[in-house]
Parts: structure tokens; sequence; C-alpha cells
């Protein structure tokens, strides 16, 4: 057995991006396993943890998005996160130091604690680093410590695998994805819609989806008999950005069970990724959208507007589990909910291909895999 300390700056009981990967992760590790630290959520859901479950150690208290100067505050808190990831690694006895990207300050703290305690360095990257600051300095000094401290580079998905592999042939990685805790149902009864329509949608409205998610919001609001929920941590502004107003929309943060039941109650799951420049281009080609799980294992049809040349595209449509549409034109999108309000055959052969592709997602199976890796990361170069 190897003991990790997991390292990320967001934990549970936030609701999106790396939290939910790192909690659902997690869960598959006994507390003699693994010992979690992070960031302490300004304002979330209340914490659903058990004991049974490997212990979350905070860090930091994460500001509220508003507060002006809230970066640097952050950056300042660097020197008290170093010294919470010594004390727990010291305290549960860690052999190696599991970081999460991203987030410089907490993978640079869990870099140094690793050097400063001589114990194994494994980074875990959800996103590109360099590739997203390519005018950051420190980041490229970053990058080249991260990964001259480090027996391998552990990635969220076979698309950054790929990304890796071509721009960094040294750099030896693995793919860890998202997973999911839950056993994985077999219904794929896929009910009779409900009028009007139910749509739902979770995660962050930002800048990996915010043009997607305005093509969709548009579609919709040219519709009759359709309701959409955002289960989402977003701001009012952000979602009006993206033109969500009227009584068509209704907007509400949810624990993850709480998720995963509303998603089963909704007739047809919105998954909007790209278009837009508020993420470099090859982060766009690379990244799986978290909430892409939730989705393949809700028994849902899930209708994907995604920009084309993406991983998530080319993940979506070999797998034939979702209703893909890359034309942004209002016209396509609307087609695309109609002919998944009207055709129920449709509905469950995206339903079935969903939840066969969701196998490879499963938690016990990918944290096996994950305990090799870690055992792997313990043996000397030299042998």
């Amino acid at each position: 057995m190897v003991r990790s300390v997991l390292v990320s700056w967001t934990v549970p009981p936030v609701t999106t991006g790396s939290s939910v990967i790192v909690g659902n992760l997690a869960r598959q590790f006994h507390p003699e396993e693994m010992v979690i630290v992070g960031a302490k959520p300004w304002a979330a859901p209340a914490l659903e943890w058990q004991q049974r479950w490997p212990p979350i150690n905070y860090a930091s208290i994460e500001p509220p998005p508003a507060l002006r100067g809230g970066r640097w505050l952050r950056i300042g808190e660097g020197p008290i996160v170093l010294l919470r990831i010594l004390q727990v690694c010291r305290k549960s006895r860690a052999e190696v130091v599991l970081a999460v990207f991203p987030d410089e300050v907490y993978l640079t703290a869990a870099l140094l604690a690793s050097k400063l305690l001589r114990l194994t360095f494994v980074p875990y990257f959800h996103n590109t680093l360099v590739e997203n600051r390519v005018d950051s300095r420190i980041a490229r000094w970053l990058q080249r410590a991260v990964f001259a401290s480090s027996p391998f580079l552990l990635v969220i998905s076979e698309g950054m695998q790929c990304l890796y592999a071509d721009r960094y042939p040294d750099i030896e990685t693995h793919v860890v994805p998202h997973t999911f805790p839950e056993a994985l149902g077999q219904d794929a009864s896929c009910p009779p819609v409900h009028m009007p329509l139910r749509l739902a949608f979770s995660g962050n409205v930002n800048g990996a989806c915010d043009v997607a998610m305005a093509n969709l919001v548009a579609a919709i609001q040219g519709m009759d008999n359709v309701d959409c929920s955002l289960y989402t941590g977003s701001t009012v502004a952000a979602l009006r950005r993206v033109g969500v107003s009227g009584p068509k929309f209704s907007t509400k943060e949810l624990s993850r069970r709480q998720l995963l039941e509303s998603l089963r109650d909704a007739d047809v799951l919105l998954l909007p990724h790209g278009f837009g420049a508020g993420r470099s281009g090859v982060e766009m080609e690379t990244i799986f959208p978290t909430k892409t799980i939730e989705y393949l294992i809700s028994g849902r049809p899930i209708l994907a507007h995604v920009q084309p040349g993406t991983f998530l595209s080319e993940f979506l449509t070999s797998h034939q589990c979702a209703y893909v549409v890359h034309d942004p034109d209002a016209d396509a999108l609307r087609k695309a909910l109609e002919d998944l309000r009207s055709d129920g055959e449709l509905r469950h052969r995206l339903v079935i291909n969903a939840l066969r592709t969701a196998m490879a997602f499963q938690g016990d199976r990918v944290a096996q895999e994950l305990r090799l890796l870690l055992a792997q990361a313990m043996i000397p170069k030299e042998q």
C-alpha cells in the first residue's frame, strides 16, 4: 500500500471541475491510503463526506469570486498552503504527493513540499499549463520543474495524452480519467418526454463553453413548450452574458447526489463546448468537461453542441453516445431538440451507448489503475 497526499485547489464540497474529479476518485481509497489537502470554499453546499473516505484538510480559504484583489490574496496564501501540506504529509507518513493542476499556487506548494520531505512527486494535470499561459515565464518555469521532478505525468484524457506525446516526447504520460463512484445502472428505458420538454445543464458557464452555451440559449428562446434548468454556481452576470433570462430558465446549485437525481428527471441534457476565444486553442482541443461523466450515467440523452476538431467531439462521435451538433446556427440546434423530443428510438439508442461508454470510467476500476501507477512511481529509475 502506498500512502499518498492528494493536493488540489478545489475539493469537496465544491460541485464542479477538479473538485468533482478529486472527490469521486478519492472515495475509492481508504483513509490509510490517501489524505486530501485543498482550499475551503467561501460558500458552498454542505459537505457530504463519510469517515470511511480519505479525510479532507483545508489549507486555505477561497475568497469570494467578486472580491477585488482575490488573486493576490490567493498567491499570498502560498506559504500557509505549503506549511499545511508539510504538516499533513508528516502526520500521515506520506510516501507520495499527488498534485492536481489547474492551480499554480497549490501545484507549486505541493512540489516544494515533496522536495523538502524527499517524497515522490506525481503531477496530475486536468488542464494544460504552459499552453494556456503562453506568455507566462512563471508557467514555463513551473512546468519545467514539475517535469524534472516527476517519474511520469498523469493526465485527465487521451486528448491531453496525445498532445503531450507530440510536444514532450521525453515525458511519460498515463491517463487517469474522470470517474464516478456510483453503481452503473442498466436502465435504458428512456421514458416519454415531458410537456414542456425538460432540458438540463450542469457545471460552470466559462470561457470553455460560453459561446456554445449562448448558441443553445438562443435556440431555446425561439422554441415553445421548453423549460431549461441550469445546475450551476455561475454568477448571474455570467449567465446573462450568454442570454439566460426569462421564464424558460431556472438556476440552482446542487450537491452531487441532488444533481444526479435532477439530471435523471430531465428529458435532454445540454453539453456545450467551444467556439469562443476564452481558452487557448490547445486547451479547447484537449479538455474533457467534468459534466460529461454525470451525463453518461444519467440514463438521459445528451445534446452536445461542440466545436469540431476537439477531443470531446471525436469522443462523443466515435462512441455514438450523444446527438452531436457542430453547426452554431439556432435552427440546427432547434432541429436537434425537436428530433430528441419526437424520436423515442433515437433517445433509447443514445442512452444505451452512453451507459456502455461509461463503463470505462467506473471509480473502482480507475482507482486500481492509479494504485498501480503510484506503486510504480516509488520504484527508483536506476532499477
